[in-house]
């Protein structure tokens, strides 16, 4: 009996399924967006896990909102903002806030628990000194 045949048709499987090891494989889309009070603009994304996210949708557990804050005419980035963010929706009501944290050109990190799979509002609040405080609504949806 000759396996050669066998053996070829196996590493061409083990090939085609070890090929897409080590990529990320998304069943929903990364979630972004802007949104705006006023002259300040407030750019955001959110991913799972820590700061040093790898790009992906938010998952049930550990998330990371990152926003991007600028305000006037010309835009500047704000640096100078205690921001807080409040995660709600109907099923846990709301959440514990959670503080953010400047990395500086107007990036803020804000940690963020999903604990199920719902529809989520992060209330982001940006309080700055001789300012009005802002508040802004961004929808999450953890599929």
């Amino acid at each position: 009996m000759n396996y050669l045949p066998n053996r070829f048709v196996a590493l061409v499987l083990l090939f085609a399924l070890c090929s897409g090891c080590g990529k990320h494989h998304y069943s929903s889309p990364i979630q972004r967006g802007s949104v705006q009070s006023g002259t300040l603009v407030v750019s955001w994304t959110i991913s799972p896990g820590s700061p040093n996210f790898s790009p992906g949708p938010p998952q049930i557990g550990d998330n990371t909102l990152v926003l991007h804050v600028s305000d006037g005419k010309p835009l500047a980035d704000v640096g100078d903002a205690d921001v807080t963010g409040q995660v709600t929706n109907s099923l846990t009501g709301a959440l514990q806030p959670e503080t953010g944290r400047s990395q500086g050109g107007g990036v803020y990190d804000v940690p963020v628990h999903l604990p199920l799979q719902d529809k989520y509002t992060v209330k982001v609040t940006l309080e700055r000194k001789a300012k009005e405080d802002v508040s802004v609504s961004i929808p999450i949806t953890v599929q």
